[in-house]
Order: structure tokens, then sequence, then C-alpha cells
């Protein structure tokens, strides 16, 4: 792989990965091009970290869900190791590796035997793990290892900065919801800001229902004359 032509595919990558439109696109593409660019790759999976813990996101097909399935399972494996020691984990083979003798068994079933797990973060935030994986023995070298890593950085920036997007527009979209949410409560009860405000934030408190969400429920239940469904507390008067 001449390097000329890996810096241009990786400008290329970086871009498209800037151009992604969600997160699920964006997650599918890593999986594509990295099964593409690094040497021996069968399949590829990307977990990230969310409010569930470690969760497999993306996947080239059968073989990472198989050995996604597996790790769980047995609670080990070099992807669970990627997320918990923040270093690259290689196995030449899985089905004799002795760090994780419960999940021989499992690979040897799914067909996988060689495995690159690569950490995905930025700074010090950890964001999730690139597994790769593949079929025959003794897969991954020096070459694989150097290009996935790189992949893996390129990646871990376009999830944190879509992350930051992400967050950015959902708290624009929380802040109109509860403010149209507050004006319902002004105008059909006769209160000031303050005290829509304070009913939107007890009721919130009282039924452990995030703050966006009880105000679209009191949006949606506007129509019909109703209240939020399930709110702990009355309207104020």
């Amino acid at each position: 792989m001449e390097a000329n032509s890996l810096a241009d595919r990786m400008a290329s990558w970086a871009r498209m990965l800037a151009s992604a439109p969600d997160p699920t696109n964006l997650l599918a593409h890593v999986a594509t091009m990295t099964r593409t660019e690094v040497p021996g790759a069968d399949a590829v999976g990307v977990t990230v970290f969310d409010s569930s813990g470690l969760s497999l996101k993306a996947s080239t097909g059968a073989l990472v869900l198989g050995m996604d399935a597996a790790q769980r399972t047995v609670r080990e494996g070099p992807c669970l190791d990627a997320a918990a020691t923040r270093a690259t984990v290689r196995s030449d083979d899985l089905t004799s590796d002795v760090r994780w003798p419960r999940l021989a068994p499992h690979a040897a079933e799914v067909g996988v035997r060689s495995a690159l797990a690569l950490r995905l973060f930025v700074t010090d935030r950890p964001l999730g793990v690139l597994s790769i994986y593949a079929t025959t023995a003794g897969a991954f070298g020096q070459v694989a290892e150097a290009t996935g890593s790189l992949l893996a950085a390129h990646a871990a920036v376009a999830i944190a900065a879509m992350s930051v997007q992400f967050e950015l527009r959902t708290a624009l979209e929380s802040r109109d919801l509860i403010g149209q949410a507050k004006g319902v409560l002004m105008e059909r009860c006769g209160v000031t800001a303050e005290e829509a405000f304070k009913w939107l934030t007890v009721t919130s408190q009282r039924s452990n229902i995030k703050l966006r969400d009880v105000a679209r429920e009191l949006m949606t239940s506007r129509d019909s004359g109703g209240w939020a469904a399930g709110a702990p507390v009355d309207p104020p008067q």
C-alpha cells in the first residue's frame, strides 16, 4: 500500500465522515471503510459507550454479531479488554489465546481466528472500540495495526464532533420545547413564567421524567384539553 495512496484515501475518508448526516450513517461508514482498508480484515464492528454501557452500533455482518454476543456471554475478549485497558489488543488466534479461555470455543464456532481491537478516544475521553476480525490465524501484522490505528483516530475525532453537534442540537430543541410548554401553562393557568417553570421542574422531579419529556407530554396533550399523562402534581392554579 503506497503512502501517498493511503494518505489520499484517508483524506477522502475524513471528509466523508465529516459530512455524515447522523451517527448511524457515520458508524456504518467507519465499519465499511475499515474493512476495506485494513489488510486481512474480514469483518469490522464499532462499539461505543452509551447510557447502557458498551453497545455495538455498527457491523459489517454476522461474524461481528457472533463475536459481540460471545464476548458478552463469557464476559471476556479483545473488545472488552481494549475498552477496559485503553490499549490496542491483538490476537493471532482466538481459538487458543490463553488470555480468554472461555471465549475460545465461541470464536471457533463463529469462525473467527484473528482479532484487532483499537480503542476510540479523544484526549482522555473514551468513546468506544473499533474491532477488526479475520477468519484466518495471524491475519494482522504491523501494517494492519498501523492502518487500523490511523482509521481509529480519524473515526474518534468524527464521532466526538458529531456527539457535540447532536448534544447542542438536543439542548436547543429542549429549550424551545420547554419554552412552549411554559407558554401553554401561562396562558391556561394565568401564572407567571417562573411559576410555570417551577411546575414543570417539580413534575419532572417527582415523576423521575426528564424535563424536556414532561414538556413534550404537555404539548402533546394540549389539543385534547388534558395535562401530561401521569403528572404527579396538578397544574398551578
